[in-house]
């Protein structure tokens, strides 16, 4: 899915980076469901360009990816977008140093693998549509 696949321009863009197409894929239509603009990406090194091209509002970010770990993905958005972007890591890294890990990146919101889909809508909803 791309950004311009929707054509309403008042949606809110979210990126979903993962490597595991069936997830990123399942992500994606979760979103549009929910009146989100998806696009995917399936590596660290496609999610910085897609982000930097496209600006996405929020980024739903896997941490062990190819080419570039979500971590460095997280620091290198951090540092273009500060905090007008909201990244959630969804990732089966879960253990107490690993959310710290995250929140050190600049990941706002850490959910374990399998992630409830209704806590990823109500995190999105909470910063996209205050």
């Amino acid at each position: 899915m791309d950004f311009s696949a929707n054509t309403s321009k008042q949606s809110p863009r979210v990126l979903v980076v993962e490597d595991d197409p069936d997830t990123a894929r399942s992500l994606a239509v979760l979103l549009g469901g929910w009146g989100y603009q998806a696009e995917v990406t399936h590596d660290g090194e496609q999610a910085e360009k897609a982000a930097l091209a496209r600006r996405p509002d929020a980024v739903i970010l896997d941490i062990g990816l190819p080419k570039k770990n979500g971590l460095e993905v997280a620091r290198s958005l951090r540092g273009h977008f500060s905090t007008e972007l909201l990244i959630i890591a969804v990732t089966g890294r879960s253990q107490p140093l690993d959310q710290v890990a995250c929140a050190a990146a600049g990941i706002d919101i850490h959910f374990p693998k399998p992630a409830d889909p209704e806590k990823i809508r109500e995190a999105l909803a909470r910063f996209l549509e205050a």
